[in-house]
């Protein structure tokens, strides 16, 4: 059931190649960008190669973040909105089932796609000066492993976070349209609007999920441990709603 899961998303291919494109783009333009910068600086100031993967894992972040939105909640309307839905609950197996292979699904087919974008940027900021001859090393420019793990970490992060909520609202509004236009504004502006609740008191920061996520990709507003229940929460609490909606809806 999951390997056919995964095969229908692939086969959705305007929108599954569309996030593999939009994230290679995204990682030459990166390289492009940061090539055209160093060929205009002189002497010595000159772009690093940890400079070009921090810059890469950003814009990686941020595209993976769209496209994850977008495909999380075509996978979540889907079958419902086709009308296929109905025809899967006829095989005898159970809605919660149905619905919950979606997100393991969703997070291979997700992945696979982000890697390649990975791939490239972590090769093409070989191509860029560092301070010296080092790869793995902690000289000033030069790359470590953990800048290595964290272009693989904050994208897929990031992604998988805010996607799972994009699928679970497509469970909740079953219409493809409607759960991506929601989902757009929710996870761009409505996630960050509760960031204003920091206003109020410092103590507020740990319910904000895009500040939990920064914790665990890397920041230290806050400790790691609740970090990780503060997101576990907001899933759960999406990915429980939609659960609902799909068992006790009729098809």
């Amino acid at each position: 059931m999951l390997v056919q899961e995964i095969l229908k998303i692939v086969r959705r291919r305007g929108m599954y190649w569309s996030h593999v494109g939009a994230m290679l783009l995204a990682a030459i333009g990166v390289i492009v960008v940061a090539a055209i910068v160093s060929g205009t600086r002189g002497g010595d100031d000159v772009v690093t190669r940890v400079e070009v993967l921090n810059a890469g894992r950003d814009v990686l972040s941020f595209v993976g973040f769209v496209m994850a939105a977008l495909i999380g909640a075509q996978e979540g309307a889907y079958d419902t909105q086709q009308g296929t839905f109905r025809y899967l609950v006829m095989t005898g197996r159970s809605k919660l089932g149905l619905y919950l292979v979606r997100y393991p699904a969703f997070a291979i087919a997700l992945v696979a796609g982000m890697l390649p974008a990975m791939l490239l940027v972590g090769v093409g900021a070989f191509a860029f000066r560092g301070s010296d001859t080092t790869i793995f090393g902690t000289a000033d420019g030069s790359i470590g492993g953990s800048d290595l793990g964290l272009l693989v970490w904050q994208p897929v992060l990031v992604s998988l976070v805010f996607g799972a909520i994009a699928l679970a609202v497509g469970a909740l509004l079953r219409s493809v349209g409607a759960a991506i236009v929601v989902t757009l504004v929710l996870n761009l502006a409505g996630f960050n609007l509760l960031a204003l609740l920091t206003l109020i008191s410092d103590a507020l920061e740990p319910v904000v999920l895009p500040i939990a996520v920064g914790v665990l990709s890397g920041s230290d507003d806050f400790g790691i441990p609740l970090a990780i229940a503060v997101v576990l929460g907001w899933v759960g609490a999406f990915v429980g709603a939609g659960a609902l909606r799909t068992t006790r809806a009729e098809y």
